[in-house]
C-alpha cells in the first residue's frame, strides 16, 4: 500500500511539472508547439527524478532554481520577447535603477510558476525513494547513454533538423543548454565573412547627394527622447495636441521621417545611442557599450571631431549606468555631462526632469567652442511613466485615467513641453539659427504583449497595434531658416541616421563599415530587426516579415501592412537571409574590432 502511495505522489510531481511547463509555454506564445515542447520538458524532468531519486532535497533545490529562472524568463519575455541568456547577466547591475519598470511588468498570474513549490516540497518530504535496484545495470547504462546522445543532439543539432531547432529556441531547458553551449563553445566569429566585408566596402558611397551641406558649419544638437513612439506625433487626444512643440518643428524647416524604426540589440537605450552614432548594428549577445568598450570606432562623433567640432554627451543620470562613462571616450565624445553637472531641484522618474535638463544645458552650450556636436538623452518619459500630476497637460477621460497608456501620453507630453522650452532658450541665447536640431525616439514605450495596452492604443490609432507600430519612432531633423519642409515615408531605421545627417552637414563619410544609407537620397527602404522581432526579420515598403521565433522559416509570418493581411512568406526568403547575414556581419566586425583597421 505504501508503494502505491509513493507512486501516486511521484505521478503528482510529474503532473505539477507538466502544468508548469504548459502554462509557461502558453504565456510565452508557444501555443503552436505546446504539446511537443511540454512533453520534451517533462521528459527532462522525469529523467532528473529517475537519476536523483534518493536525493529529494537536491531535486527540490533544482526544481526551485529552475522555477525562478522560468519566472525571470517570463518577465524578460514580456519586454524583450525573448528568454534571458547568459549575456543578460552583464546588465544585472542595471536592475536596481529600473526596479519600478520590472515591478510593473509582473502580474499576479505570473506567480503561478512559483506557487507549486510548497506542494513539491511536501511531496518530496512525504515519499520514500522508489527502489530501482531491480533494474539491470545494462538497462541503466543504456538509459544514460541514449539520454546523453539525445541531449547532445538537441544542443548541437548536427543535422539541422527543424524539430530540433524548435526545441533549441523555444523549449526552456534545451534553450538554457544551447545558450551555455553557444556562450562557451560555439564561436561564430570564426566563420568566413571576407566576401560580405568586400561587398560592404564596395558599397561604400562617397558621392554627395541632394541637400548636401544644407546645414554646413552649424552646431549639431541631437536629442534622443526616451520612449517616444511615432503614433503620438501630430495627433490629438480629446481635442488637444499631445506633442505641439514637436509638431511645430515638423511643419517648418524640417525633414520628418514618418516610417523610422528602432533597431536595438539587448542594450536598450544605450544601443539606440550606439547604432545612431556608428551606423552599425549592436549585438544581442549583451550590451555593446560594455562588450566592446575597448574597440575603436569611427562614427559620427569622431568624424565631426576631425572636422573641428567639439563633441560631448549630456544626460541627467548616473554616468555609470549602461557603462556610459567608459564607453563614451571610445565613441568619440570629448566630454560627458552627467547628473553631477546639473543641479537637481526635483527628481522626475529616474533623475533630472527634462525641463531642468534642457534649461541647464544651454549655459554649457554658450561656453563650448563652436561648432559643437551635443548628444542629449532625455529621461522623464521613461517607463513606468511617473511624471507628477502637476505636470500633466492632457485631461484624460475616465477610461484612460490611472492606466499605463494615459500615464504614457502625459509623460510624452511633458517631454514635448520641455523641448519647447529648450527651443525658446536656444533662441534667447542666439544658438538656434546656427544649429541643426535632430529629434528621435530611442525605443517603444508601449509593448504589444499587454492586452489592456493593445486595446487602448488600437482605440486611439484606429487600427491594429502590432510590431510595425510598436517599433516605429519619429525622426525629425530641423534646420532653422533652410526653407525646406519635407515628409519622407521611405522606411528607415536608426542605422540610417549617421549617413543622412552627415550629408546634410556637408561631411563626407570616411568609414567603409557603415550599414545605413542616406534616407534623403535613397529610393528603397529596408529596415532590419533583431530584437522584439528576431534576427531574419525586416520591414520594407509595406511589408513586415517576422521570422519565426522557433528558427523555422516556414513558420514565419509576412504581413501586408496596408491590408493587414498575411501573405506568402516564401517570397521573402532571400531577403530574410540577407537581413540575418547583415546582423552576423556587424557582430563579426565588432567582435574582431575591425574598425580599428
Amino acid at each position: 500500500m505504501s508503494r502505491i502511495k509513493d507512486m501516486y505522489l511521484y505521478y503528482s510531481l510529474l503532473i505539477l511539472a507538466a502544468l508548469k511547463f504548459t502554462i509557461f509555454n502558453i504565456y510565452t506564445d508557444n501555443q503552436g508547439s505546446l504539446i511537443f515542447l511540454t512533453i520534451v520538458s517533462l521528459l527532462y524532468f522525469a529523467f532528473v527524478l529517475y537519476k536523483l531519486i534518493k536525493k529529494p532535497l537536491l531535486i527540490f533545490s533544482l526544481y526551485s532554481l529552475f522555477s525562478f529562472i522560468m519566472f525571470c524568463d517570463l518577465i524578460n519575455y514580456k519586454y524583450f520577447n525573448t528568454y534571458t541568456s547568459i549575456n543578460s547577466f552583464g546588465n544585472i547591475n542595471q536592475l536596481g535603477v529600473i526596479k519600478d519598470t520590472i515591478i510593473d511588468l509582473i502580474s499576479y498570474g505570473d506567480f503561478v510558476l512559483l506557487i507549486d513549490l510548497p506542494i513539491v516540497f511536501w511531496v518530496l518530504h512525504e515519499i520514500k525513494p522508489l527502489d530501482f535496484s531491480f533494474t539491470k545495470k545494462i538497462y541503466k547504462q543504456g538509459i544514460n547513454i541514449v539520454s546523453g546522445i539525445m541531449f547532445l543532439g538537441i544542443v548541437i543539432n548536427p543535422f539541422n533538423l527543424d524539430s530540433v531547432s524548435t526545441i533549441q529556441n523555444r523549449e526552456i531547458i534545451s534553450y538554457r543548454a544551447y545558450d551555455i553551449y553557444s556562450y562557451f563553445i560555439k564561436n561564430e566569429s570564426k566563420a568566413d565573412y571576407s566576401e560580405q566585408l568586400k561587398e560592404l566596402e564596395e558599397s561604400f558611397n562617397l558621392e554627395q547627394g541632394e541637400y548636401f551641406g544644407l546645414g554646413e558649419k552649424r552646431n549639431l544638437i541631437v536629442i534622443q527622447v526616451e520612449s517616444l513612439q511615432n503614433f503620438v506625433v501630430n495627433k490629438e487626444y480629446e481635442g488637444k495636441e499631445i506633442t505641439p512643440n514637436i509638431n511645430k518643428l515638423i511643419n517648418k524647416d524640417s525633414f520628418y521621417f514618418s516610417n523610422y524604426y528602432q533597431q536595438l540589440g539587448l542594450g536598450n537605450t544605450s544601443d539606440a545611442e550606439f547604432i545612431t552614432n556608428n551606423s552599425i548594428y549592436p549585438t544581442t549577445e549583451g550590451q555593446a557599450y560594455s562588450l566592446f568598450q575597448n574597440n575603436e570606432y569611427y562614427g559620427l562623433p569622431w568624424q565631426l571631431k576631425e572636422a573641428g567640432y567639439e563633441t560631448f554627451a549630456m544626460h541627467g543620470h548616473d554616468k555609470e549606468f549602461w557603462n556610459r562613462a567608459n564607453a563614451y571616450p571610445a565613441q568619440g565624445f570629448d566630454n560627458f555631462y552627467d547628473d553631477t553637472s546639473y543641479t537637481i531641484k526635483e527628481y522626475i522618474g529616474y533623475g533630472l526632469g527634462d525641463i531642468e535638463f534642457f534649461e541647464q544645458s544651454v549655459p554649457i552650450f554658450k561656453e563650448i567652442k563652436k561648432p559643437f556636436y551635443a548628444f542629449m538623452i532625455t529621461l522623464s518619459s521613461h517607463n513606468p511613466y511617473t511624471v507628477p500630476e502637476k505636470y500633466h497637460t492632457l485631461p484624460l477621460n475616465e477610461k484612460d485615467k490611472d492606466t499605463y497608456f494615459g500615464d504614457y501620453l502625459n509623460s510624452v507630453s511633458y517631454t514635448d513641453r520641455a523641448i519647447g522650452v529648450f527651443i525658446e532658450t536656444l533662441k534667447a541665447n542666439n544658438l538656434y539659427e546656427n544649429s541643426i536640431i535632430a529629434i528621435y525616439g530611442d525605443h517603444f514605450g508601449l509593448g504589444v504583449k499587454d492586452k489592456r495596452i493593445i486595446d487602448q492604443v488600437e482605440n486611439f490609432i484606429g487600427k491594429d497595434y502590432y510590431f510595425d507600430e510598436m517599433l516605429k519612432i519619429p525622426l525629425i531633423i530641423h534646420i532653422p531658416g533652410s526653407g525646406v519642409t519635407k515628409s519622407i515615408d521611405l522606411p528607415g531605421g536608426q542605422v540610417d541616421f549617421m549617413p543622412t545627417i552627415m550629408n546634410l552637414m556637408g561631411q563626407t563619410n570616411k568609414n567603409p563599415y557603415v550599414f545605413g544609407k542616406d534616407l534623403l537620397n535613397s529610393t528603397e527602404g529596408f529596415v532590419i530587426s533583431q530584437t522584439y522581432l528576431v534576427k531574419g526579420s525586416f520591414i520594407k515598403d509595406n511589408i513586415l516579415f517576422e521570422m519565426s521565433r522557433d528558427g523555422i522559416f516556414r513558420n514565419s509570418k509576412a504581413l501586408d501592412l496596408n491590408r493587414r493581411k498575411e501573405i506568402d512568406v516564401y517570397k521573402f526568403k532571400e531577403e530574410s537571409e540577407y537581413a540575418a547575414n547583415q546582423i552576423n556581419l556587424a557582430n563579426y566586425i565588432l567582435e574582431n574590432d575591425l574598425i580599428r583597421r
